[in-house]
């Protein structure tokens, strides 16, 4: 495995990783949104075999979640 690790602490949860604003939209789209508010350009810098990095607990703090 090789690529770049992208660490973002705890400031991820899955509102980040997909805005819901684009859940109507295509996945090709949604993906051109993905940890914007934490990183404007990271789905253009991201590249295949990278990694995220955040804490475990920080999934739980979606407001998809029940």
């Amino acid at each position: 495995m090789s690529g770049k690790a992208w660490v973002f602490g705890e400031a991820v949860n899955t509102d980040v990783m997909a805005p819901g604003l684009y859940f109507k939209s295509s996945m090709e789209e949604m993906a051109t949104h993905c940890m914007e508010a934490l990183d404007p350009a990271f789905a253009k810098r991201v590249q295949p075999g990278d990694c995220l990095l955040y804490t475990s607990d920080a999934a739980d703090d979606s407001l998809r979640v029940d």
